[in-house]
C-alpha cells in the first residue's frame, strides 16, 4: 500500500513538472528606422515582431497594435521636454479581440513559427502632426500589448518588452496628404443604392438613440442600473459629462454626414478621423441590435473632437462593463460605452 501511495505521489510530481515545464508563447518587438528624418512624410518606422518561444504562435491583428498598418494611435512619442505631437489619425470601431479569436478568418491573424519574424512598416505621417511640438529629437515606442489565440480560441494577452528609437525630425512637420481619403465631401462615396438605403435608416436610428439617451439622462439624475453598467459608480460630475456628450451627439445631425462605404477590412465596423467632422468610413454591422449600424454611428460620431472627443479604451460589452467597474473616468471617454448605453440591448432600467 505504501508503495502504491509513493507511485501515485511520484506520478503527481511528474505531472506537475510537465505542466510547469510546458512551453509558453513569447514574442519580442524591435523598432528600426532612420535616425534623422527630413520631413514627416519620410517618417517610416519598421516594427519587427519575432516569435522567441518554442512553439508557433497565432497573433491577432488588432488595429491598435503594430501588426496593423492602419494609422491608429499606436505609438507613444515624446520630445526632450516630454511633449507629444498631435494625433490626427483614425479611431476604429473594432469587433474586439475576444470575438475575433473565436470567429475571425485568416486575415485577422498572423502566425509565426518559432524563431520567425515579420516586419511591418508604419508611415507615421498618416497619424501624427508635429507642428506644435516642432523640430527636434523624438523618442518613439510602440504599443506592446498583443493577444494570441490559444487552443480554446480564447484571446490571451502577451506583453513583450518593447524597444525604442530616437529620431531627429526637421523640415515639414505635417503631411499635406494623408494616404486615406479624409477630405470632406457631401453625400455618399463608393456606396451602392442598397448601402445608401441602409445608411439612411441607420442615421434615423442613430438620431433616435442619441435623443432617447439624452432624454433618459435628463430624467434620471441618480444612479441607475443602465448608467452604472456602462459608466460605473455614479457621480454627479461624471453624469453631467455623459449628458453633455449625448447633447453634442444628438446635436450632430447624422442625416447631414458624409458616408464612405469602402471599408472592407475584416471585423472593422467603421473609422473616423476625429478632426474631420461628419465624415465616416464604414462598415460591417447589422442594422439593429447590439453593435448595430445606428449604434456604430453613435460610437463614431462621439470620436469627433467637435462632439465628445472619445477614444477606444475597450471594445465589446463585457470589456466595457469591466472598464466601468475598474475605471469610470475612462468609461466616460470610451466610444463603445456610449454606444452600448444608447443601444441599451438588452434593455436596462
Amino acid at each position: 500500500m505504501f508503495s502504491n501511495i509513493f507511485i501515485h505521489f511520484a506520478t503527481f510530481l511528474i505531472s506537475a513538472w510537465v505542466v510547469s515545464a510546458a512551453p509558453s508563447p513569447g514574442i519580442s518587438i524591435q523598432i528600426a528606422g532612420p535616425l534623422t528624418v527630413y520631413g514627416v512624410s519620410n517618417l517610416l518606422l519598421v516594427v519587427t515582431i519575432t516569435n522567441i518561444g518554442d512553439q508557433a504562435v497565432t497573433l491577432i491583428n488588432d488595429p491598435q497594435g503594430p501588426l496593423s498598418t492602419l494609422p491608429t494611435d499606436k505609438f507613444t512619442i515624446t520630445d526632450e521636454s516630454g511633449s507629444s505631437p498631435e494625433f490626427n489619425g483614425i479611431y476604429v470601431k473594432y469587433a474586439g479581440v475576444d470575438y475575433v479569436a473565436a470567429n475571425g478568418g485568416d486575415e485577422d491573424f498572423t502566425t509565426l513559427a518559432p524563431g520567425q519574424s515579420i516586419d511591418v512598416t508604419h508611415d507615421l505621417s498618416k497619424a501624427y502632426n508635429f507642428t506644435q511640438t516642432g523640430e527636434g529629437n523624438y523618442k518613439f515606442e510602440v504599443n506592446n500589448v498583443f493577444h494570441y489565440v490559444d487552443q480554446a480560441k480564447a484571446a490571451i494577452p502577451l506583453e513583450p518588452e518593447s524597444s525604442s528609437i530616437v529620431v531627429t525630425l526637421y523640415g515639414a512637420l505635417s503631411a499635406v496628404f494623408h494616404g486615406l481619403d479624409l477630405r470632406k465631401r457631401v453625400g455618399f462615396k463608393d456606396c451602392t443604392l442598397a448601402q445608401q438605403s441602409d445608411i439612411e435608416l441607420a442615421a434615423v436610428r442613430a438620431q433616435a438613440y442619441a435623443a432617447t439617451a439624452l432624454s433618459y439622462l435628463s430624467a434620471h439624475t441618480t444612479a441607475t442600473q443602465r448608467y452604472t453598467t456602462w459608466f460605473g459608480q455614479f457621480d454627479s460630475t461624471r453624469h453631467n459629462t455623459v449628458r453633455s456628450n449625448f447633447n453634442h451627439i444628438n446635436s450632430g445631425l447624422f442625416s447631414t454626414f458624409t458616408y464612405n462605404c469602402s471599408c472592407t477590412l475584416p471585423n472593422i465596423y467603421a473609422y473616423v478621423n476625429p478632426n474631420n467632422y461628419g465624415y465616416i468610413t464604414l462598415w460591417q454591422a447589422p442594422l439593429t441590435g447590439t453593435d448595430s449600424k445606428g449604434g456604430t454611428l453613435v460610437h463614431e460620431s462621439s470620436h469627433f473632437n467637435k462632439i465628445a472627443g472619445t477614444k477606444d479604451f475597450a471594445y465589446g460589452q463585457q470589456a466595457c462593463r469591466n472598464l466601468a467597474l475598474r475605471d469610470p473616468n475612462s468609461a466616460l471617454r470610451n466610444a463603445d460605452s456610449h454606444e452600448y448605453f444608447a443601444e441599451n440591448m438588452p434593455p436596462l432600467p
